[in-house]
């Protein structure tokens, strides 16, 4: 299972083994 998560200037974006991402503002 992959999952990985990253912040790009102040929104984090995580996925795991789906494709699915989540952007908070």
């Amino acid at each position: 299972m992959q999952q990985y998560s990253h912040s790009v200037g102040g929104v984090t974006f995580s996925s795991s083994c789906k494709n699915s991402v989540e952007s908070g503002s």
